[in-house]
């Protein structure tokens, strides 16, 4: 019982994995397509050595939007960011802004 048990943990494991895989590429698609890319500014940093995480402002528009992503990113840094210009909350840390 407990070998199906397992079985089952490893199965879901794998397909939660696959997920995030999946929705990452589909990310990625879509801010190719309505993409726009700005500078933003890590204004905190946080999380355990494993899994940091970055708080960070980026301007669209008028408003400044606040998002925490995983980085490890020093406070004060300038990050490129690319946010899709239909939900400025779908964002992603770039190195350029092709």
């Amino acid at each position: 019982m407990k070998k199906y048990f397992y079985i089952v943990i490893v199965i879901l494991g794998v397909a939660a994995f696959g997920y995030s895989q999946y929705s990452k590429g589909k990310l990625e698609e879509q801010l190719a397509k309505t993409g726009k890319c700005v500078d933003g500014l890590v204004t905190e940093t946080g999380g355990t050595l494993k899994r940091p995480t970055a708080t960070i402002d980026f301007p669209v528009n008028e408003e400044v939007y606040t998002v925490t992503l995983r980085s490890r990113a020093d406070v004060n840094e300038i990050v490129k960011i690319k946010y899709d210009t239909l939900n400025p909350e779908e964002v992603m840390i770039v190195d350029n802004c092709n």
